[in-house]
């Protein structure tokens, strides 16, 4: 845990900066979050998950985005993210 920098850092000249492996469940969890709104904040290659909730249905969905354009939070100057295209869901087992 980190209380203010990044938590895991994983760096190499010629190889893969991490690897995360599980045999039977996933290798990597991101937690979500229910924030109104994209973080201002970003470096390119970010990965952010966010479940909204629709008003009508009280249903959440969740959207996996990319961040592709950094950007420091300041007026201006905000991180664009794209949204994740996925296929249909698969069912696991």
């Amino acid at each position: 845990m980190s209380g203010g920098g990044t938590g895991v850092h994983g760096q190499s000249g010629t190889g893969r900066g991490g690897v995360f492996e599980s045999e039977r469940i996933a290798q990597v969890r991101l937690v979500p979050t229910v924030i109104p709104a994209l973080p201002a904040l970003g470096e390119l290659g970010d990965l952010f998950l966010l479940v909204s909730t629709d008003p009508t249905t009280g249903e959440t969905a969740p959207t996996l985005y990319l961040c592709v354009s950094p950007g420091d939070g300041t007026p201006g100057n905000a991180a664009q993210w794209a949204p994740v295209q996925l296929g249909p869901a698969e069912v696991g087992g």
